[in-house]
């Protein structure tokens, strides 16, 4: 008579492999998390320079038919809201967006266009410089910066 052994083998998670997958999925969301707060932040204020750029036109404009830039943005006609920018207004050329935002770190922060006009040129060439960029070479740049956001939340030509 011939014995024959039955190995029962167990199927599912060891515990040893339960414990590796949580902390794969911990490690993944330490990395996640900061990235998309830093995505969310980033999107608003994506919003704010989208929102300016739409008033650069009417102030361009306002150039071309004055030959100065508008004081405050009553001289300029634009309507603009959104759900992230609570206020656009314009100061000698320079248009700045506050934004809006439950996150109290990021509330009342501003971000500045400036025009800057060729030395040379005529007529002269209105080049938009964006927060804390420098404008090109040749160029004066006109309005006070008053752009308060941090650096890293910026687009690469608002830094």
């Amino acid at each position: 008579m011939i014995k024959i052994s039955v190995i029962n083998r167990q199927y599912g998670f060891w515990l040893l492999e339960f414990f590796i997958s949580l902390i794969i999925i911990g490690v993944l969301s330490v990395i996640a998390i900061p990235i998309y707060q830093s995505y969310m932040v980033r999107a608003k204020i994506g919003e704010v320079i989208g929102l300016t750029t739409a008033v650069k036109l009417s102030v361009a404009e306002y150039y071309s038919y004055y030959g100065h830039f508008p004081i405050n943005h009553e001289q300029v006609n634009f309507k603009t809201s959104g759900k992230y920018t609570t206020n656009i207004t314009i100061d000698k050329g320079a248009i700045t967006g506050q934004l809006k935002s439950e996150n109290p770190k990021l509330n009342g922060l501003s971000l500045t266009l400036r025009p800057a006009l060729s030395e040379n040129d005529l007529p002269k060439v209105i080049r938009w410089t964006c927060g804390y960029a420098q404008p090109p070479a040749h160029f004066n740049i006109q309005g006070e910066n008053r752009t308060n956001i941090p650096p890293e939340y910026l687009i690469s030509i608002c830094r």
